[in-house]
């Protein structure tokens, strides 16, 4: 038989707790079936390769969140037994009200996204494996097309209970063993942008060329040990302009959720970042170009701490918004503090004596916030040092740094 198609199709789904039942109905499907295939020896090798394609039109029906605040839908879902390949057509996550509407329902502080891609492939997908022993493994897993826009409002107060997992607790915790080889996506784009209190406008920033590799995704405990980390590699054009590089390595079995940053900017003309600055720390990037390179930044559930070394010329930061600058807090605010107090910020790095000044990296872990964030403050605070602001723990480093050094050169 070439083709066979079912259509309607229903299915119905149906959870018990120990307080209640959820009935979950999904109706309205069309399956079509390409090239079936059933004799003896399908029945005695491989039951799963009686056809070549087996394909769920979804037709884009929406299944809503459990907060209610987003709508997924896919366009379908095709699995190729013989390839070992599941093709997931269209995939949407869309916020189901506009920005106001949805912080309001959020309560707390969280960010509004819209992401969709094109396609997902996953390949290498050995389904005797997850029948045989209850374990998912996916060979690979390529998103084509993805398109990811964040909005996140910090008027709002965060979650007094939230807590984000570092990226091993959350493998960890997982009930479902998998193993995800790798997972990829091509040339993808994310928007970010953030308003905070006393800002005009939201600040924003994306990134375009974003080429993201996960490696080795697997919690199967039997088979991990101490060297088995799982990789993140990201490479990306920043404001679309600069090469940006960054890897970050997670041991999987680390008791202490140990990572390892290190990374590369290639050079950005700073007024370009104005959007950002002026409506998030009301300062001005009046001139200037800088490169940034991380040797090492290492982290941990509690804090990171490392060198980084942020080379610029020509930097001349201006006020742009004194009430802004005025309620800024964090390490943006830092900055603001320097020119609200007048203290002079040297405008090359390195200096008329050619000697590079290191960035001391020391920022102390916000579990209510995700790695993404705690990667990016445990940078900003390498940045800040390097202009002149270093809090205590910083101070304490560089003068260890310092030593070292000297009695490397005796």
């Amino acid at each position: 038989m070439d083709y066979l198609e079912v259509n309607p199709v229903s299915f119905y789904h149906i959870s018990h707790t120990d307080t209640s039942q959820k009935i979950s109905e999904y109706d309205g499907i069309k399956l079509d079936i390409t090239k079936i295939k059933i004799d003896s020896s399908v029945l005695a090798n491989d039951i799963f390769n009686f056809a070549q394609s087996i394909k769920l039109n979804i037709r884009e029906k929406s299944f809503i969140s459990k907060d209610s605040l987003y709508a997924s839908n896919i366009k379908s879902i095709e699995y190729r037994p013989m390839e070992e390949k599941i093709i997931i057509d269209s995939a949407k996550m869309l916020a189901r009200y506009a920005d106001e509407e949805f912080f309001k329902r959020a309560v707390y502080q969280t960010g509004r996204m819209n992401v969709q891609t094109d396609s997902i492939v996953c390949g290498n997908f050995n389904i005797h494996t997850l029948l045989d022993n209850d374990k998912l493994h996916i060979g690979s897993i390529d998103v084509y097309g993805l398109d990811a826009h964040i909005y996140r409002n910090k008027t709002y107060d965060m979650d007094p209970n939230a807590y984000k997992k570092l990226p091993q607790e959350a493998l960890l915790s997982l009930k479902q063993k998998i193993l995800i080889d790798s997972v990829k996506t091509h040339d993808s784009y994310i928007h970010y942008k953030e308003f905070e209190k006393k800002s005009v406008v939201p600040g924003e920033l994306y990134l375009d060329r974003f080429n993201l590799t996960l490696y080795n995704i697997n919690n199967d405990i039997s088979v991990l040990d101490n060297t088995s980390s799982m990789v993140a590699s990201l490479h990306a054009r920043f404001m679309g302009k600069a090469n940006l590089f960054i890897n970050v390595t997670f041991p999987i079995l680390s008791p202490a959720n140990d990572f390892w940053v290190k990374g590369h900017i290639e050079n950005i003309d700073f007024p370009d970042l104005n959007n950002l600055t002026e409506n998030l720390a009301g300062i001005t990037m009046a001139s200037g170009t800088g490169k940034l390179d991380i040797p090492l930044i290492s982290g941990n559930s509690q804090n990171s701490s490392g060198m980084i070394y942020f080379s610029y010329k020509k930097l001349k930061i201006d006020l742009y918004s004194r009430e802004k600058a005025q309620s800024t807090k964090g390490l943006t605010g830092s900055m603001a503090n320097l020119l609200l107090n007048d203290i002079f910020i040297k405008s090359n790095n390195p200096g008329w004596l050619g000697k590079t000044r290191p960035g001391e990296v020391y920022f102390k872990r916000n579990p209510q916030k995700s790695v993404v964030n705690y990667i990016w403050k445990s940078i900003q605070s390498g940045l800040m040092s390097t202009m002149g602001y270093n809090n205590k723990e910083q101070r304490q480093e560089k003068r260890a740094w310092q030593k070292r050094n000297k009695a490397l050169t005796k």
